[in-house]
């Protein structure tokens, strides 16, 4: 009975290592397999429940195994994404921060570029408000008058001041016919002009001077529970008499094995949470680089917009300093020159044998030094039209001189501490043995091979973690750069947009100013000068105009040699002089007039002087198209010949 059942155990222990070893091979390719010699359902051996017991540790051993490399798989999945997510993150913070970095650069060019054109503009705006007020704030004044028909005046015990109540011209209002007072309205050069005459007088005045001007839960699933313990524990009062060790070795064996899960779990749950965290941040990461990218993009474009607006400024202000310099040229290039210079007190000079050059030297005016008393000579500085009047008079003479132009910006191992060493064993059933020890020598290179994945993970996790903390410093720094950068690009586009504003009132006062230079440079160059120039005239019965067919001077062809008349060609305010000469006792006297109307009659009656010159000067606001002439009363006569005695003259001095 003894040796059958042997033989039969024998027998069913070789068809069940076959079964095994062809489920091992089975499910080796899923799992690891612990080699085990007891199947589920069958035992050879006299206690069964240590079979049980092996079996259960052995499948919950390959179940343990499963479960660790499907979660490892899991997170080695994920880690890669994050790994990859993290370099992706990386290499676009490496572009973003390139990009910061020439944003940086072209935000400091165009601050520096703007501070310039900032500097530019206010010394562009300064020279502009000169330049307006010296061609604005130039007063024009000019004016001319007559003692009226007062009649005789004096002779009076004291000196008193003549009081020209007939007002011809007082633009500017600078003259008082109640004072008979002229007062100069700013600092500059006047010339003054006076004829007394019998029991006429007139006076004029004019003014002369130059231009001013921006988890998983954590889970035991031991069989060893409080239910299934007091089963053990019968079947170990069962067999304790035969094989008491083995049963410590099979309980230090699951302890192990829930400890060792217990470890695997929560460690995976550490590294699962500091994964999901990791994710988490990158997520987050992505999420600011993305609005940084955007914010970026929208910084280039604000960028490339200011850069164009810049540079539009800057072409902008160059042109005004171009035209601003043109205009300062034209102002300041042009000379003031004006004298007036008298015999002093030198006696009578002359006869002389040779006409002499006369010294005036006695000088009251001279500006610009173009008048030498010690030679006599004016030296004209530039080329243009001169006015000069002289006066013989007794033994008196005065001579005046007035220049009147136009504007010419492992690990260590687990050990199991087990109590069965390899090619030892003191139990009368050596396969249990070799049973233990394969799960010993399973669980040993499980708990080694996890250790090892783990540790490789947590190498690159905490890799993952220090890149991610720096790529977070790294995106911390950038967007703090990035508010900087949006900060100063606000800053700039304020200072830009006013910069555009201060540059279009300055282009439109640039405007303006050329308007008006422009007007000054295409105000006509009026001036004649003429002379009879052909023996006595008159007297006749009938009054006559006087045409004046030498003609030295005529700009703007204004004056007729063939009618005598000068026609205004704009409105503005004109001088006009006249001189005549009486010879041989002949009764001389003439008339001036605008249009129809008489405004000056000069006469010499005194037939016991043989010659003698008269003259008088007069300032008019003239319409376009105004005509002034001379005219010779019938029983008048006037005289000239090739010394050109008597003439006539006038000149624009503004328009209006």
């Amino acid at each position: 009975m003894v040796t059958v059942g042997l033989m039969m155990g024998s027998r069913e222990r070789q068809d069940l290592q076959t079964e095994t070893d062809g489920g091992r091979t089975e499910g080796e390719s899923t799992q690891a397999d612990g080699g085990s010699l007891v199947q589920a359902g069958q035992c050879p051996y006299p206690c069964p429940d240590i079979c049980a017991e092996v079996r259960a540790l052995r499948d919950m051993l390959v179940e343990v195994k499963a479960e660790m490399k499907v979660q490892l798989r899991n997170m080695e999945t994920r880690l890669k994404e994050s790994e990859t997510l993290v370099d992706q993150l990386k290499a676009d913070l490496d572009a973003t921060k390139v990009s910061m970095e020439l944003l940086q650069k072209e935000n400091s060019d165009m601050k520096t570029r703007l501070s310039s054109i900032e500097s530019e503009l206010v010394t562009s705006n300064s020279r502009m408000d000169q330049l307006e007020k010296e061609i604005k704030e130039k007063p024009k004044v000019a004016f001319s008058t007559a003692l009226s028909y007062a009649g005789k005046m004096g002779p009076f015990n004291t000196d008193i001041t003549l009081k020209y109540s007939k007002i011809l011209t007082n633009i500017g209002e600078s003259y008082s016919p109640s004072t008979g007072l002229f007062t100069a309205p700013v600092k500059g050069v006047y010339r003054f002009h006076f004829t007394v005459f019998g029991y006429a007088a007139v006076s004029s005045c004019l003014l002369l001077v130059g231009l001013c001007f921006s988890g998983i839960q954590a889970d035991g699933g031991s069989f060893g529970q409080v239910d299934q313990t007091n089963q053990r524990d019968v079947a170990e009062s069962t067999s304790k008499q035969t094989t008491p060790d083995i049963w410590a070795e099979v309980r230090a064996l699951r302890d192990m094995l829930v400890e060792v899960k217990a470890e695997m779990r929560v460690q995976l749950r550490n590294m699962e949470t500091r994964l999901k965290e990791s994710e988490t941040l990158v997520d987050q990461l992505k999420a600011e680089l993305d609005v940084t990218k955007v914010r970026m993009e929208l910084l280039q474009k604000e960028n490339s917009v200011m850069k164009t607006r810049l540079s539009s400024m800057e072409n902008e202000l160059v042109i005004s300093k171009t035209r601003m310099d043109q205009l300062e040229k034209e102002l300041k290039e042009k000379p003031k020159v004006a004298f007036s210079t008298a015999l002093s007190d030198a006696g009578k000079i002359g006869p002389f044998n040779t006409d002499i050059t006369l010294k005036y030297s006695k000088v009251f005016t001279n500006i610009g030094e173009s008048y030498s008393p010690s030679t006599g000579f004016f030296t004209a500085p530039v080329k243009g039209v001169y006015g000069f009047h002289f006066t013989v008079f007794g033994y008196a003479a005065v001579t005046s001189c007035l220049l009147l132009v136009g504007l010419c910006f492992s690990g260590t191992q687990a050990d199991g501490g087990s109590l069965v060493q390899a090619g030892q064993c003191p139990y009368p059933c050596p396969d249990i043995c070799a049973e233990v020890r394969a799960l010993r020598d399973m669980l040993v290179e499980v708990k080694a091979e996890m250790k090892v994945q783990l540790r490789n993970m947590e190498t690159r996790l905490k890799e993952s973690e220090t890149l991610v903390d720096q790529l977070k410093a790294d995106l911390d720094a950038t967007k703090v750069s990035m508010e900087l950068l949006q900060k100063e690009n606000s800053d700039m586009k304020t200072r830009l947009s006013s910069i555009e504003s201060e540059l279009v009132l300055s282009n439109s006062r640039m405007d303006q100013l050329e308007k008006e230079l422009k007007e000054q440079k295409q105000k006509p160059k009026i001036a004649f000068s003429a002379a009879l120039a052909n023996g006595q005239v008159g007297p006749f019965n009938t009054g006559i105009t006087l045409t004046y067919s030498k003609v030295f001077t005529n700009i703007g062809e204004s004056f007729s040699p063939s009618t005598g008349l000068f026609t205004a060609p704009v409105k503005g305010v004109y001088r006009l002089q006249f001189t005549m000469f009486a010879y041989n006792s002949i009764i001389s006297c003439v008339k001036l007039y605008k249009n129809n109307q008489q405004l000056i009659y000069n006469l010499h009656d005194k037939p016991n002087i043989s010659t003698e010159y008269f003259t008088n000067s007069v300032i008019l606001e003239l319409q376009a198209r105004d005509d002034v002439f001379l005219v010779l009363p019938a029983n008048c006569a006037v005289h000239d010949d090739g010394n050109h005695y008597s003439t006539f003259s006038g000149s624009l001095l503004f328009t209006l």
